[in-house]
């Protein structure tokens, strides 16, 4: 997995990036990082609506609506997914749009179903 992708998903939950990793794989420590991400359930329902607006992105307003989150909170949440490389703003007047950087989502997915089944008997 790239060091990228690594710090980003540090950047996301204010913990620095891992000096180390072991041929390109992070230490098993990263995942005690990552999965409470993906379990968070406002953080992950705002990722999941942004990646369904597709590559022109998703005004930061229409998720509020749609999502039913306090702006402030929507603003933290936002910040941090965009500090993570996950999502990128663009401003257009007084609208910002979110676009999801899928490249990374992949990376980041990709890495978690890289190892399925490698302990049992079939393949995912």
């Amino acid at each position: 997995m790239p060091n990228v992708l690594v710090e980003s998903v540090l950047t996301l939950w204010g913990r620095r990036a891992p000096e180390k990793s072991l041929g390109g794989v992070v230490v098993a420590g990263l995942a005690l990082v990552v999965m409470p991400a993906l379990w968070f359930a406002k953080l992950l329902s705002i990722l999941r609506y942004v990646v369904q607006g597709g590559p022109d992105g998703t005004a930061a307003g229409e998720i509020q609506s749609k999502l039913d989150i306090p702006g402030s909170t929507l603003s933290h949440h936002l910040d941090r997914l965009a500090s993570a490389g996950l999502l990128t703003p663009r401003r257009e007047g007084t609208f910002i749009y979110y676009r999801a950087e899928y490249d990374e989502l992949k990376t980041l997915t990709d890495y978690l179903w890289e190892d399925c089944c490698k302990r049992g008997k079939g393949c995912c």
